[in-house]
């Protein structure tokens, strides 16, 4: 008897061990991470609060991620040149807003 306890115990050692060969939770997650399903969401942006007429300021997003792009306008001022990544934007303040302020976007 106290030899089939020992050889079940064996058995189960065994049967263990080849369960816990395969993959992690985390690991399959990281095989199966496709950065295009990743919605990007601007969580900040740095770049010059008080600018002067007729200079241009660079601007870009401060959290990126894998799969993320970013679309940039303004409003009374010009979005000259957009990064390769799209994360830096270079605005060109070219006019004088009637309400004294312009209006950078990015999505």
């Amino acid at each position: 008897m106290k030899k089939n306890i020992i050889g079940l115990a064996f058995v189960l050692a065994a049967a263990m061990l080849f369960t816990s060969c395969g993959k992690t939770y985390i690991e399959e997650n990281q095989d199966n991470y496709n950065p295009e399903d990743v919605i990007p969401i601007v969580l900040g942006t740095s770049g010059a609060s008080l600018v002067l007429q007729t200079f241009t300021y660079d601007y870009s997003v401060t959290y990126s991620r894998a799969g993320s792009t970013w679309s940039w306008s303004a409003v009374d001022a010009t979005v000259k040149t957009v990064s390769a990544d799209t994360r830096t934007a270079s605005v060109f303040f070219d006019k004088l807003p009637a309400s004294g302020k312009a209006t950078i976007k990015v999505k």
